[in-house]
């Protein structure tokens, strides 16, 4: 039993050794071929400068979602005094509305 032991303690110390062996020649068989596998990045001196960089795309929006927005109360606007993009000023009236009774 512990012949045998010793034999498969023996054989595997042998594999690790040839293995070793093997791994060690191919590495070294071509030094060079390493050297060219690692990738390479250019350098720059950093200066002080302005950057600026503009791009301009053609697009539209789309909503999300589509919802109803109603009134908390019965009603409706007889008169709407503003436009898309108009500006809109503090305490400045722009919509009648006409409730119903």
């Amino acid at each position: 039993m512990q012949k045998r032991t010793s034999l498969i303690v023996a054989a595997a110390i042998t594999f690790s050794v040839l293995v070793g062996i093997v791994v060690y020649i191919v590495m070294n068989r071509h030094p060079n071929a390493r050297a060219a596998e690692v990738p390479s990045a250019k350098v720059a001196v950093a200066a002080k400068g302005d950057i600026a960089h503009t791009l301009s795309l053609a697009g539209q929006f789309q909503p999300y979602q589509v919802v109803d927005v109603h009134p908390k109360v019965t009603g409706f606007m007889v008169k709407i005094n503003v436009d898309i993009g108009d500006r809109v000023r503090k305490a400045r009236l722009w919509r009648y509305w006409k409730f119903q009774s």
